[in-house]
């Protein structure tokens, strides 16, 4: 924990849940991306895709 720059005694007091949350976070481009996001990097525009108009805008006509 020290190598973390977290005193042993400050890691005793805090939540504990909230620091497994904490050591477990990964690095922001390692983390699980959405279906825009994934659409947007294979360069495909998420609000223009064949069939999913209605779905996008929760089936509301524009």
């Amino acid at each position: 924990m020290i190598n973390w720059h977290v005193m042993p005694e400050e890691y005793e007091a805090q939540d504990y849940y909230l620091m497994l949350e904490v050591m477990s976070a990964q690095a922001k481009e390692d983390r699980p991306q959405g279906v825009t996001g994934y659409l947007q990097e294979l360069g495909i525009d998420p609000n223009n895709v064949q069939g999913t108009e209605r779905r996008l805008t929760n089936g509301k006509d524009n």
